[in-house]
């Protein structure tokens, strides 16, 4: 079959030019002997990469549901037009890196937690970095039940002495602040639910704001402890992996590790509320075996899963695959 794949933002065609795995996942369509091409190539197969309104009127219109494939990268609060029932009937075949989802909107489930080799540092090394917790976010809003970017604006706010933040989108201003708000409760349409509390942190000026930063990693690397507030507690990102690459211990707030391969003792689990996190920070922070147990234990699992093939371009071959085994 001819297949063609949109860009994740909705620029038309992916990008197959640009090195990375994604190219794993066009080798596998190959070898099972799809053809890939543009959108101007009247493809038999469509696969979009999250839902673009525009994209959908110029390409699909003419396939049939049955033809039509939509992998969905965002969580319904980022992207909540995607999951509107009328667009998702547009499609035949959907798939959703979290199980929650692809229970609630009828699609396959796809595991996504992504991997990465980490080099191993010594014991004496991580204990000679910042005996700080380094929250490394970006600060977004949204209306849409589930959200977290209320509570991760809380959190440097009332735990200021303790956490160094980074991440674009922080000390903006209340003009800034008030522009994003209004664009994302018209992106949100008929989703959107407007609450107060959501208005949270709007203009505040964090103290502990450290600024952007061009490689995460690197920055990672000079705190012993990370936080990480998933985007909503529906599913598991990139933003775990992260922090294990950079050999931190995780105070984490997000979605469950089952069928991810992913293992609750590589880090300390918070309930998305600001006394549950702080506790958890008190009771790693104050007890530096149990720390430690919990840095070697994320070591562990991300050397086990490279050594089992759970590798990027991994997931994307079996994410190809699975598309495939839908379409026949």
């Amino acid at each position: 079959m001819k297949i063609a794949l949109t860009s994740h933002s909705g620029g038309q065609d992916f990008d197959f030019t640009v090195p990375g795995p994604w190219n794993a996942l066009k080798d596998q369509f190959e070898t099972l002997g799809h053809n890939l091409v543009k959108l101007e190539g009247r493809p038999e197969v469509l696969i979009f990469n999250n839902f673009n309104a525009k994209l959908y009127r110029d390409f699909a219109q003419t396939l049939p549901p049955s033809r039509l494939v939509l992998v969905s990268w965002e969580p319904p609060i980022n992207h909540a037009e995607m999951y509107e029932d009328h667009n998702l009937r547009k499609f035949g075949h959907k798939f959703f890196p979290s199980k929650i989802w692809a229970q609630n909107y009828g699609g396959h489930f796809f595991p996504w937690p992504q991997n990465y080799e980490v080099e191993y540092e010594s014991l004496d090394e991580w204990q000679n970095r910042l005996s700080k917790i380094c929250m490394l976010q970006s600060n977004k809003w949204s209306f849409v039940k589930g959200e977290n970017y209320t509570l991760r604006r809380q959190i440097p706010q009332k735990l200021e002495k303790q956490i160094d933040l980074f991440g674009p989108n922080w000390n903006r201003g209340v003009v800034y602040d008030s522009l994003a708000i209004v664009q994302t409760a018209v992106r949100s349409g008929r989703s959107s639910r407007f609450k107060k509390q959501a208005l949270t942190g709007i203009g505040y000026k964090y103290r502990n704001y450290r600024g952007y930063v061009n490689d995460k990693i690197d920055t990672l690397k000079k705190y012993r402890y990370s936080l990480v507030v998933e985007n909503s507690n529906e599913y598991v990102s990139e933003k775990v992996f992260d922090v294990l690459r950079a050999g931190t211990v995780p105070i984490y707030i997000g979605g469950e590790f089952e069928d991810t391969g992913l293992d609750e003792k590589m880090v300390v689990r918070a309930q998305p509320n600001l006394s549950s996190i702080k506790e958890c920070i008190r009771s790693v922070m104050s007890d530096q075996p149990y720390a430690i147990s919990v840095r070697n234990r994320g070591y562990e699992v991300m050397r086990d899963r490279q050594r089992n093939g759970h590798t990027l371009e991994d997931e994307f071959r079996s994410l190809a695959q699975k598309i495939s085994e839908a379409l026949t």
